[in-house]
Parts: C-alpha cells; structure tokens; sequence
C-alpha cells in the first residue's frame, strides 16, 4: 500500500511537473505569438500610412507628366522646337544654324531626377538667338518665357538694331525620363 501511495504520489508530482512546464511553454509561446502579432499590427499600420502618402503624390504626378514632355517625344531637332513652342509668343528662331549643344541628366544633392536637359543654339556656343517684329512683343515674350517650368536659361540679353533681338544663355528644354 505504502508503494501504491508513492506512486500515486509520483504520478501527482509528475503531473505538476508537467503541468508547470506545459503552462510555461504555453505562456512563452502565447508571448511569442503576441510579439508577431503587435509587429504584424505595426507594418500594417506603417504600409497604410505610405499607402496614403503615396496617394497623395498623386497630383503632383500629374502635374510632373503636365509640365515635362516625356524624353520619348523628343527625339529629334523638329520635337525639340516643337517642344520649345516659342513661336506661341510672337518671336522666331533663326534655324539655319540650330543644334542641340548639351544633353545632360538633372541631379539635385547627387540624386537624378528623371528629368534631362536638351540645351540649344543658333548663333554659336551656347546662345540661342530669337528675334521678334517690335519690343513690345519681345519684351512679352521674354516674361513668358521665363514663367515656363520647363524651360531653363542663365542670362538674356536685349540687343538693339533693325530687328528686335534677345540672346538667350544657356537655353534648354527640360524632358522627363
């Protein structure tokens, strides 16, 4: 009887035994779940907060394929000028001598933008001559032109003579990639 009551009382012990390390384990895998849970809970959370950041690009995007012509369409002299559209404003362009001088990506703190400059010329080096009928329409010409965003020029120059003229520094077209 005395070795019945010590099994017994081996069995009781082993099952607090087991007991014990089974709720442990369960606790420590309980812990472990919850852990991928939260962090589950987190990345979920951060990809809809870049969802909505992206979304709200959105106009921007627009306006970027509004303002750039895609580098695609210009793929010649005739695009480029097409482009450039500054006949719109009343001044020409003396063609006989026009050529592109500069094709260069754009880079803002060593980072490319997806945008390239075309640089042109008509007179040599890297002026762009446009003549118009009368200042006026030249000097109106210039303040449009200088309100184009995808446009770039460093310097322009009024010249007097027979025919209204400005020498533009620098004058590219801006495409995007």
């Amino acid at each position: 009887m005395e070795a019945r009551q010590n099994n017994q009382t081996l069995a009781i012990v082993m099952a607090c035994l087991l007991s014990v390390a089974l709720y442990n384990g369960g606790d420590l895998t309980h812990q472990a779940l919850k852990r991928k849970a939260d962090s589950q809970v987190t990345a979920t959370q951060q990809l809809a907060q870049w969802q909505a950041e992206y979304k709200q690009l959105a106009p921007s995007q627009v306006r970027w394929k509004n303002t750039f012509a895609p580098a695609d369409d210009v793929h010649d002299q005739y695009q480029i000028i097409k482009q450039m559209n500054v006949q719109q404003y009343g001044i020409e362009m003396p063609m006989e001598t026009f050529s592109v001088n500069d094709i260069k990506p754009i880079e803002f703190n060593g980072q490319k933008l997806g945008l390239y400059k075309v640089c042109v010329t008509n007179s040599g080096g890297s002026q762009l001559q446009l003549v118009a009928k009368d200042y006026q329409t030249l000097l109106a010409a210039a303040k449009q032109l200088a309100l184009r965003q995808d446009l770039t020029f460093d310097k322009l120059t009024l010249q007097e003579g027979t025919t209204p003229t400005m020498l533009v520094n620098n004058f590219c077209v801006q495409v995007r990639n």
